[in-house]
Order: C-alpha cells, then structure tokens, then sequence
C-alpha cells in the first residue's frame, strides 16, 4: 500500500510507490537510451527496487524517481507533464531536511532534456556516459597495416590484456587501477567466453616486437552485445586498429545478433569511432 512520506504546503510532495506498479510506469515512459531489448527488461530494472518515489503534483502522479540516501536517481516524468526547475529545487530541499551532514547531492542516470533543470539548481556534471547502438551485417572488414596481426583472445593471454589496457587508459578519462582492470577481465573470460563472441573479439599483435597493441572484447549483456572493452596503446593509434576491430565485430556477430552496442563516457575517443560506424552504412 502506498504511504506518504511527506506533507507540504508547496505543490510538490512525495509517495512511495509499490516496485511492481512503478515497474510498469517505469518501462512505458522511461527513455530506454541504453537501448534493453524489450519492455520487460525495462520493467526489470526497478521491479525489485526500493526507494521508488512517485512524484506528485496537487495529487495527481507527474513523474517517478529513486531516492537513497543523498543520490536522486532514474527520473521519469509521466506525459503531458514536464520536467522543471522547480522540482529540481523541491527534490534537491527534500534529500537536504531529511538527510544530515551530507555535503552533496548526487543526481545519476539523468537523461539530456533533465540536465538543464538540475544544472539550474546547482548540480554540476561530473561524467556522460551514453549507449551506442549499430546494426550488424556482412560488411568487409578493413585490412590491418602489414607489421599487425590480429587473434582471437583466450584466457591464456589474460595478462598482456589487463596490462594492455592499463597502459591504454594511463591519464584517460576512464582511468581505473590494476585491480579493477584484473578484475574485469577475470569477469569478462568467466562470463563471456562463449565461441561467437569471442570469434567477434580481436587481439592485436606488433609482428616487429609480439607486443600486444589492441584489443576488443565483445560481451553479452541482456541478451544482445555489448563492447566490453575495446583500446588502442599510445603510439599505435591513428592507424585504423580500432576501426578494423569494430567491423570485425559486426561482421562476425552478423549470423547470430542484430545489433552491437558499446556503452561510451563522452569524450572517450572510441565515441567518435564508433559514431563513424553507427552515422553511415560503410561498405568499403
């Protein structure tokens, strides 16, 4: 049963709402930008969370939100109504009186027509991250330079792709420690390893000193998938690497998927490769 949990004089309050009913509204009007394969996988999302919030207008539903401790999180607004300052103001006043000795406020998973409202009232953008989405198909793979090779990934070569990628992000944007990137890898070769995803993968080696130069790691998430790793070492780029590993992937996934995503931080370099790729039908 719906509860209450707090009553103002203003026009805005707050409801908590059952995770099953707001499941639902969730998955009708929520912008599906990271591109889940179905309305069931939307619903999924919050079916099982808590901390779902209703956000109500002189009693009538407007939107939905998230709420936990000090974050505001997964906003959706119910149409014909819109997103404003003022609940941006009313949300941000409602997390500082219930919520002691905080000294931010984090706002996550805002979508671009949101931000404006929550930059206006003091939230500042810490990091963009966005889902690309390209259909696959039979499409000629570009040819690597002559002193490259390309293989298939195994766990065999764990190491060299771990330190490989930990020497590609050194200063970068999506800069992580050694650990978290051994740790990902880890995870990447227990849950992923299947034979159409990996045949998508590449390795590259420099044949002039065998150093491992290039990688993409192709992933399943929700059924459909998704770039889980794919970088270039300093010194290496600018000579179509990235590229010939992308096409490769849809190449190959074209026989078992219909679409290949990559989840990208703005300005990662990788976004304007893979916009290349996801802007126009290349075909030479």
């Amino acid at each position: 049963m719906e509860k209450s949990v707090q009553q103002t004089h203003r026009v805005f309050s707050l409801l908590q709402a059952d995770p099953i009913m707001y499941s639902k509204y969730f998955a009708t009007y929520r912008k599906n930008v990271w591109f889940r394969p179905s309305w069931l996988h939307l619903q999924q999302m919050m079916r099982d969370t808590d901390g779902c919030y209703w956000i109500m207008s002189e009693g009538t539903i407007t939107a939905g939100i998230s709420i936990s401790e000090n974050a505001l999180g997964s906003l959706f607004v119910i149409p014909p109504f819109h997103f404003s300052q003022s609940i941006a103001a009313y949300l941000k006043e409602y997390i500082i009186e219930r919520t002691s000795g905080i000294d931010r406020i984090h706002a996550y998973n805002v979508l671009p027509e949101h931000i404006a409202a929550f930059a206006a009232e003091g939230f500042e953008p810490v990091q963009s991250r966005k889902c690309m989405i390209r259909p696959t198909e039979d499409i000629p793979i570009q040819l690597l330079p002559r002193t490259y090779k390309c293989l298939q990934p195994s766990p065999a070569v764990r190491m060299h792709i771990t330190r490989l990628i930990l020497d590609s992000y050194h200063d970068h944007i999506d800069s992580r420690d050694h650990q978290c990137f051994t740790q990902d890898i880890l995870d990447y070769f227990k849950h992923h390893s299947t034979a159409d995803l990996l045949e998508a993968s590449s390795m590259i080696v420099d044949e002039q000193t065998e150093e491992f130069v290039g990688v993409c790691l192709v992933s399943l998430w929700e059924g459909l998938p998704l770039i889980y790793e794919i970088a270039i070492k300093p010194g290496h780029r600018g000579k179509g690497l990235a590229k010939h590993m992308l096409r490769k992937a849809i190449h190959e996934l074209n026989n078992h998927y219909y679409v290949l995503r990559l989840f990208v931080t703005t300005g990662n370099p990788a976004e304007g490769l893979y916009q290349k790729l996801v802007s126009c039908r290349e075909t030479n």
